[in-house]
């Protein structure tokens, strides 16, 4: 593992710019996934990719569902049950808290937020 400027991680992976992914570059696939990182940079040369890690230090870009419907600055954004994507904080059930948006968004866009330093868990 090669880290650069505290908070960020070089990781071999296909995942795309915005997505969640675990330790191995693999977009999460579960919403009670906790997320090693976001995706920053997909296109480095060397086939690595530049991960933003929980705490990271500056607005990022996180892809939406494709059923996110509208997101409003300032929605809780939480972990999808698919292709490392968030939604909208339902506000009930079991869920992981990733970040929150900083700006709005809406199906399958780029989202800028804040990537939270520690999830928050709730278990129903």
């Amino acid at each position: 593992m090669e880290t650069k400027q505290g908070l960020t991680d070089l990781l071999a992976t296909a995942a795309a710019e915005g997505l969640l992914v675990d330790a191995a570059g693999v977009a999460i696939a579960s919403a009670s996934a906790l997320p090693y990182g976001v995706v920053l940079r997909s296109d480095d040369p060397s086939g690595y990719s530049t991960v933003a890690l929980p705490g990271y230090n500056g607005i990022i870009e996180m892809k939406c569902h494709s059923t996110a419907g509208t997101i409003a600055k300032g929605t809780l954004l939480v972990t999808h049950s698919s292709g490392g994507v968030v939604k909208a904080d339902p506000a009930t059930g079991a869920r992981v808290v990733v970040g929150r948006a900083v700006e709005a968004g809406a199906n399958s866009a780029l989202v800028k937020a804040i990537f939270f330093s520690s999830p928050i868990i709730y278990t129903s």
